[in-house]
Order: structure tokens, then C-alpha cells, then sequence
């Protein structure tokens, strides 16, 4: 398990503290510092480290899962995940966005289905074009 001795709070920041921490470990996810499968303190150990409530902390780890940077391992931990299994869970992240607003402007839809296909084969296939 890493010590995240570098995650600090700044108390006059107007960032919530949960932001504060969530965007320092994704900082130190994307420059190397937390290489893929570096396992995270548990929550109550790093809400204990920064005086934050066990629920804020666990927010946090909520949202990096969300994000695709850590996966939670049930009692094995928290872990980050390597940049492809970010990758993929991005491009699903989207695909899901793409299709919950697909179904709320259902109207819009077929009028933008071909703009939104050749966007999509643009972005999957850019050399081909």
C-alpha cells in the first residue's frame, strides 16, 4: 500500500476538500507518481491521515472508480488501473453519455444520426480518412 503523503488540503481553498484530494491523486496517477496497480491507503486510513470524514474519503474513491483511474477490489483494496483500462472505460463512459442523451432527444436523433456516425468513425478510424 503507498502512503499518499502528498495529498495536503489547502483549508482556504473554495474547492471542496474531496475535490482537492480526488484531482491530487488523479495528478499523480497521470504524471507517474501512482503507477498502475499501486494499491491505496483503505479509506478509513487516509480519512484518518487528512482529518476528513470516512464518507468524503470514500466519495473520492467513488468518483477515481467512476473515472477509470482505480478499481476497488472488494477487501483486496484499492488500486490504480493502467492508462488502457482508463482508456476503454472512457470510450464506454461516452458511449453511455452518448446514448442517455440519445434517449432523452429522441426527436433529435435521426436528424443528427449521420453527423454523429461520421463523427464517430472520424475519431475510432482518424488515418483512414
Amino acid at each position: 500500500m503507498t502512503d499518499l503523503d502528498f495529498v495536503s488540503l489547502d483549508q482556504k481553498s473554495t474547492v471542496a476538500p474531496y475535490q482537492q484530494v480526488r484531482e491530487q491523486i488523479l495528478t499523480a496517477i497521470s504524471d507517474g507518481r501512482l503507477a498502475p496497480g499501486t494499491k491505496l491507503p483503505s479509506v478509513r486510513a487516509l480519512a484518518g491521515s487528512l482529518g476528513l470524514a470516512v464518507n468524503t474519503v470514500a466519495k473520492v474513491y467513488k468518483e477515481l472508480e467512476l473515472q477509470g483511474a482505480v478499481a476497488t477490489r472488494g477487501r483486496h483494496g484499492t488500486v490504480v488501473q493502467a492508462a488502457e483500462d482508463r482508456g476503454d472505460q472512457e470510450v464506454s463512459d461516452a458511449a453511455a453519455d452518448l446514448a442517455r442523451i440519445s434517449i432523452h432527444n429522441k426527436e433529435h436523433l435521426q436528424v443528427h444520426r449521420s453527423k454523429i456516425h461520421k463523427d464517430l468513425v472520424l475519431f475510432l478510424c482518424p488515418f483512414d480518412h
